[in-house]
């Protein structure tokens, strides 16, 4: 039976994300996984042969995509077949660093109030600059219920916010070239595929 096969190894994967339920909104940097599409086909008479599903895997451990991959399929028996549909590093930027000081510095200066560093476990598509050096900086205005009905942003926060990451450009100058190239690779090659 497919399904059941699926959730036996299921089940080892799940094993492997021990800190799931101690992530809570507050206090998410953990490594975390996220299931969905499920598909089994299903016959009347037999049980299935076929079972899926896909998983989002948000880890915070310095390993790589291709380390967590491994760690995965080793927990896997031989009659399942394991792929990656896509993968990027995680994005971690050392609070210690100038860019960071700077920065913390500025929204300090602007909200008028001390400013803590917060790691966040999910994702961002920050997350496709990673891999070419480039420090990564999350900031984002106050709010909370991301992508939900509950959604909200205090609207006072965006005009401080907004300073700073004004003044931090002024003071850094125009965007990086190899960044803006890299931009601009990715955006056609999308265009290209979906055109």
């Amino acid at each position: 039976n497919a399904f059941d096969i699926l959730i036996r190894n299921y089940n080892k994967i799940i094993a492997l994300f021990p800190d799931q339920e101690l992530a809570t909104d507050n206090d998410n940097w953990y490594t975390t996984y996220s299931t969905y599409d499920v598909h089994v086909e299903n016959d009347t008479l037999f049980p299935p042969n076929r079972a899926e599903l896909k998983m989002n895997v948000y880890f915070t451990e310095p390993l790589s995509v291709e380390d967590y991959f491994e760690k995965i399929t080793a927990v896997l028996d031989n009659r399942v077949t394991f792929s990656r549909i896509s993968g990027s590093e995680r994005v971690y930027l050392n609070p210690k660093t100038p860019v960071f000081l700077e920065m913390q510095h500025l929204l300090e200066k602007y909200f008028q109030q001390p400013i803590l560093p917060k790691a966040e476990n999910g994702s961002s598509d920050a997350r496709f600059f990673t891999g070419r050096g480039f420090p990564i900086l999350i900031v984002k205005v106050v709010g909370e219920g991301h992508h939900t009905l509950e959604e909200y942003l205090h609207i006072p926060s965006i005009v401080p916010l907004y300073r700073a990451l004004e003044e931090f450009v002024e003071i850094h100058g125009r965007i990086n070239s190899d960044v803006l190239n890299y931009v601009n690779q990715k955006e056609e090659a999308f265009r290209e595929i979906h055109s």
